[in-house]
């Protein structure tokens, strides 16, 4: 009788033992594929023509939404040139409703699945109030009687990206 127990307190001390070390999950070797695979394909550069400064008919900005909690803002972009756009280069200034800036960023937004001519897609990107306090002002307003401050926003499109042409095409 002794030593089934002695057999059994060593059996579970060796188990307890053995699982010790291992916090956490078991890793998940398809989860890590998808990873890096999600990630190279956000590495990967796009081979375009930048143009700087288009004119200011060619590319379109409208509908921004950002409301009070929301850690996105989303606008819809609108193609109006007549070529593929592949990534876009954005200039944002963040007003107050008197017209004071609040803040002023840059931002790249590729397309990796393009942007035909004569299209429109829905773009987001984080937003720049990390707090939660600023809405927009044609965003729906708070429903509680919070401290939330309206902005408005200027949005310039310092550049666009359209694919360049391919060689064989030129060697023909």
């Amino acid at each position: 009788m002794n030593a089934r127990i002695l057999l059994l307190l060593a059996a579970l001390a060796l188990t307890v033992a053995h699982a010790a070390p291992r916090k956490g999950k078991k890793p998940d070797p398809a989860r890590k594929t998808r990873t890096t695979a999600k990630a190279a394909a956000s590495a990967t550069t796009i081979d375009c023509d930048r143009i700087a400064f288009p004119g200011p008919d060619s590319v379109e900005v409208a509908g921004f939404e950002k409301t009070l909690r929301a850690t996105k803002e989303s606008m819809i972009v609108t193609n109006n040139t007549s070529h593929e756009i592949t990534a876009i280069g954005l200039d944002i200034t963040y007003l107050d409703m008197k017209g004071r800036m609040l803040h002023r960023t840059t931002r790249s937004i590729q397309l990796p699945e393009g942007l035909p001519p004569g299209e429109s897609r829905m773009v987001s990107i984080p937003a720049f109030d990390r707090q939660g306090l600023f809405y927009y002002h044609l965003s729906p307003k708070p429903r509680r009687a919070t401290q939330a401050t309206p902005f408005r926003v200027a949005v310039t499109v310092s550049y666009i990206c359209i694919p360049k042409p391919s060689t064989d095409i030129i060697n023909k």
